[in-house]
């Protein structure tokens, strides 16, 4: 049987550790099955950026494949998003792929080297490529936001619901996931761009987003 690794884990487990006006720590400890492992989350946030600092230590008996990420959301509204240098599709979940009505243009339209608005439908699909930098506009409200991640995230993933099954849902959010390594490493030949951690050795990743006034 095929093991199906998910990013549920630890959802509303984490622990604070230590907080003050400007900054958070987060911990979380996952005891289950062959992973045993620490998370820590740091949040400091300074006049116009949110710096995120995200470390994973393996703290089981065997040399395993970890890999980090986030899932920010952000308004949509009229927002558009440049990610930079991403070249390709990378992966799609079923719901894309069954979609015929847009299949013809998602190579061509969906991949956000330039600025562009966002598609009021079903997204969610990975991208490789990256240089790990993005760029959010909101014309509107009159700022942009900055995503650099470091060392620089090679994958994002757009997230984009859809009302047609997510009742409430109204395109006034979506997600731009910076990650470590493709959907699904854990099955590719040499575990993709996962990192492979002997018992005790740790990874860490960076993200900040930055307030620009346009």
């Amino acid at each position: 049987m095929r093991t199906i690794y998910t990013a549920m884990a630890g959802w509303a487990s984490g622990q604070c550790v230590s907080h003050s006006d400007d900054s958070l720590c987060l911990v979380y400890e996952h005891r289950s099955g062959v992973y045993h492992y620490r998370v820590s989350q740091a949040f400091h946030l300074t006049a116009d950026t949110l710096m995120v600092t995200l470390s994973v230590t393996n703290q089981g008996a065997e040399t395993l494949p970890f890999g980090t990420g986030w899932h920010p959301y952000f308004p949509l509204s009229a927002a558009n998003a440049d990610s930079g240098t991403g070249e390709r599709l990378l992966a799609g979940t079923g719901a894309v792929a069954g979609r015929v009505s847009f299949a013809s243009s998602y190579r061509r339209n969906w991949i956000l080297t330039q600025l562009a608005p966002l598609p009021r439908q079903w997204v969610n699909n990975g991208f490789a490529g990256w240089n790990g930098q993005a760029r959010i506009e909101q014309p509107q409200e009159g700022y942009a936001i900055i995503m650099e991640t470091t060392p620089p995230a090679p994958c994002y993933f757009i997230f984009v619901s859809d009302p047609a099954f997510d009742k409430g849902y109204a395109f006034d959010f979506f997600c731009l996931e910076p990650m470590s390594h493709a959907p699904d490493d854990h099955h590719r030949p040499e575990g993709g761009d996962l990192i492979a951690l002997a018992p005790g050795e740790s990874t860490t990743s960076e993200m900040s987003l930055r307030v620009e006034w346009l």
